[in-house]
């Protein structure tokens, strides 16, 4: 096994989902975005790309990705427009390429910055990506208490923090132990998360366990996240309400999707992307 290999295990691996699918978008004609370093990164790492984590990618995982994406996407440009010192923080931030489509909107004030463990960041630092001021790699784990000082210069409620497809991993105390940290640096800040629906939980089981990154929980609402974590609501992400503004995204889903999405009483249990707003510690 080489060092790439015990790497893009467990939960890094599942960062080649994302990738994978944000490679497929930039080639599909009715794509949602262009991404031509996903199809770059993606193509030097496709041979890690194997085993269950290909098992388990389907179609479906690729559009509900591509989807969420978008959604994120449209997020931070909303925030980088609204705050003239906006910074953004993606916290583990795989192999986001998100910066590399959003770049170009940015404002000499603003700054990016993307988060992971240091043998991640490594291994994207030698995946070549054009450098730029007001692009940062940090280093560290989410968990550590080191890492928000390379913000503490910067605006904490012009601070949009984006955990993509990442807090489900761990188990629920642990995410507490996060948002318990967030509270001591970044008050005010907003933050966008997903929050896996409990009628979720057990479809993604099998394909959490097969990849070495088991689900750990669910919550039977977005809006019960904000309780449990203490946060306060900001804005709701989820397809579901995204539909109604986005046309566009209608035309990617079946007939069938868009019945199941429409019905309030099916989709409050399947979870999906919140943005929440930090308040002061207790």
């Amino acid at each position: 096994m080489t060092a790439e290999d015990a790497l893009l295990a467990g939960i890094p691996g599942t960062s080649l989902w994302g990738l994978k699918a944000r490679a497929e978008e930039h080639a599909r004609p009715d794509g949602l975005f262009k991404d031509q370093l996903a199809v770059s990164w993606f193509k030097r790492l496709e041979p890690y790309f194997g085993g269950p984590l290909a098992e388990w990618y389907t179609p479906v995982l690729q559009q509900a990705i591509a989807l969420r994406t978008d959604i994120l996407d449209q997020a931070v440009s909303a925030h980088l427009a609204a705050y003239p010192q906006a910074s953004i923080l993606e916290l583990g931030a795989g192999f986001s390429t998100r910066y590399s489509r959003l770049q170009a909107q940015l404002q000499p004030d603003q700054a990016w910055f993307e988060l992971d463990l240091p043998e991640v960041m490594e291994l994207r630092a030698a995946m070549g990506e054009p450098a730029a001021a007001n692009h940062w790699y940090l280093a560290d784990s989410i968990f550590s208490e080191s890492w928000p000082g390379a913000l503490h210069q910067r605006e904490t409620r012009q601070i949009l923090l984006i955990a993509e497809g990442l807090l489900m991993y761990f188990p629920i105390t642990r995410v507490e132990s996060l948002f318990d940290l967030l509270k001591q640096f970044f008050v005010g800040a907003q933050i966008a998360f997903d929050v896996m629906g409990s009628w979720n939980v057990s479809a993604a089981h099998d394909p959490g366990q097969e990849v070495d990154a088991p689900i750990h929980w669910g919550l039977s609402s977005i809006q019960e996240a904000c309780s449990r974590f203490g946060l306060e609501a900001a804005g709701d992400l989820t397809l579901p309400t995204r539909l109604k503004l986005e046309p566009r995204y209608r035309k990617r889903l079946r007939p069938l999707q868009r019945w199941i999405l429409a019905q309030r009483w099916l989709t409050a249990r399947q979870g999906g992307t919140l943005l929440a707003r930090i308040p002061a510690g207790s």
